[in-house]
């Protein structure tokens, strides 16, 4: 089987330990004698030398290059699902995020999921460098640049769901029901093929509120300030009009009326 990154650095520090290691013992087997005195010698030896710093170092940087590649990939997918975050696994099956993730690609198209995609993941790989160890996701979250990406991607969804919204909802549950292996066969059709186990359908009442929860977290009269004007310069004042509009229509239908609203600003 193939090793993973980090499994590929340890082994390759392993090698570099043993090598050092059997190198010193042929050093003392070189001169006539090899004693179980000489391990602990050679261990010592080893443990104050170079080789052990090399493999440390080696070992180090690959788990750095790999968490930094791991933050820049999740980044995007972490922004768009935190909203209904809370649903995974008690309603909605992670094992459906990747049709999610599918039905949006459908909707921006690829240049803009690709877009926010790399400035999502650039935004993590700064944090992760500016804070270390100590990065959380919650940095991702309120970072500004991070969040206006996966913002402008949520305003084309919304946009999307405007004009006949029931029609697309309909459709969004279609595509969130659509089995990883199954193949698409037309706008509302897919065929399962061989490879897998069917997985545990999303509900329309599911896919609805995953909606719902997407676009009453766009609603700017919910959100920072900091965070409502980026919106607004992305798609003006009439496109946050309507997204407001579309999470109050969700709303109502969800019966919730009581949500805590941020005043409007003049």
């Amino acid at each position: 089987m193939p090793r993973t990154p980090i499994e590929s650095a340890c082994a390759s520090s392993l090698g570099t330990i043993l090598t050092g290691f059997v190198g010193i013992l042929r050093e003392r087997a070189a001169q006539g004698h090899l004693a179980p005195a000489d391990l602990d010698h050679a261990l010592n030896a080893f443990l104050r030398g170079e080789n052990l710093d090399a493999a440390a170092r080696l070992c180090a940087h690959a788990i750095e290059e790999t968490t930094a590649e791991h933050v820049k990939g999740d980044a995007f997918g972490r922004l768009l699902v935190l909203p209904f975050a809370k649903l995974l696994d008690h309603g909605f099956p992670r094992t459906r995020l990747r049709s999610f993730f599918e039905a949006v690609r459908t909707i921006v198209g690829t240049d803009a999921m690709e877009q926010a995609e790399a400035a999502c993941g650039d935004a993590a790989a700064r944090l992760l460098l500016e804070r270390g160890h100590k990065f959380a996701w919650d940095d991702l979250y309120v970072d500004p640049t991070a969040r206006a990406a996966a913002d402008r991607v949520l305003a084309l969804i919304a946009k999307s769901f405007s004009p006949n919204w029931q029609k697309r909802l309909d459709w969004f549950a279609t595509i969130l029901n659509h089995d990883i292996h199954a193949i698409s066969t037309g706008s509302h059709a897919f065929v399962v093929v061989d490879g897998g186990e069917p997985q545990q359908p999303v509900s329309p009442q599911m896919a609805e509120e995953i909606l719902r929860l997407l676009l009453t977290d766009l609603d700017p009269r919910r959100m920072p300030a900091w965070r409502a004007e980026a919106l607004e310069a992305a798609c003006g004042g009439t496109g946050a009009a309507k997204i407001t509009e579309l999470a109050e229509i969700l709303d109502a239908r969800a019966g919730i009326s009581d949500l805590p609203h941020r005043p409007k600003r003049a």
